[in-house]
């Protein structure tokens, strides 16, 4: 019985955390989804001449607090120059790594930390626009504040646990049943063997 329980507590175990895994994933990939659209369409107008200074909003998104998605835009050197949401007041620095590797690729996503409680999902691209009058190269970056995402995630969590405990005690009274069923029929095939040697030594 113990050795059957540790078996089936083991392959449950995995099974849910295997599921929990790629649930988390595919929901951290959809989070990039926006933002990727959002990125495309402001270095299409980059790349036809739009001036870099003129993506920026009225009333910049606080990054810190909001859930919508919003657009910075820095020069070749990774120095801010303009954008639609802020961080206490500025256009927040993005590490150079995150820009080379957006460079050689093409692209870059990653989970961007701001503060201890402001996590983004953020998308980079590059631009360039080389024209008669003027030139501009630099990087788009488009993202959005994960903690709806992460409340999903810790619901999935907390759902996997749930289904993971009710599986696992479903399949242990199972197995119980089982091994009951078994040894009252062991018991009746050993009285039944009883007495017949009974009444063949009478």
């Amino acid at each position: 019985m113990v050795k059957v329980s540790a078996v089936v507590l083991v392959v449950l175990t995995f099974c849910f955390g295997f599921a929990y895994v790629v649930g988390q994933q595919v929901m951290r990939s959809m989070a990039d989804d926006p933002q990727v659209e959002i990125a495309e369409n402001v270095i299409d107008v980059l790349n036809q001449g739009q001036d870099p200074q003129a993506i920026g909003s009225a009333t910049p998104t606080d990054i810190s607090n909001s859930l919508s998605a919003f657009v910075l835009v820095y020069d070749s050197g990774g120095e801010p120059i303009s954008g639609t949401g802020l961080l206490n007041g500025d256009i927040p620095a993005v590490p150079r790594g995150v820009f080379d590797a957006a460079r050689q690729k093409g692209e870059g996503r990653l989970t961007w930390q701001l503060q201890e409680n402001v996590r983004i999902a953020a998308v980079v691209k590059p631009f360039s626009y080389n024209g008669e009058d003027s030139s501009s190269e630099g990087y788009v970056l488009a993202g959005r504040n994960l903690r709806e995402t992460e409340n999903h995630t810790q619901n999935l969590l907390k759902l996997t646990i749930i289904a993971w405990a009710v599986a696992l005690t479903a399949s242990l009274i199972i197995i119980n049943l089982l091994l009951m069923g078994k040894k009252e029929e062991y018991a009746r095939e050993h009285e039944h063997h009883h007495e017949g040697e009974h009444h063949h030594k009478h």
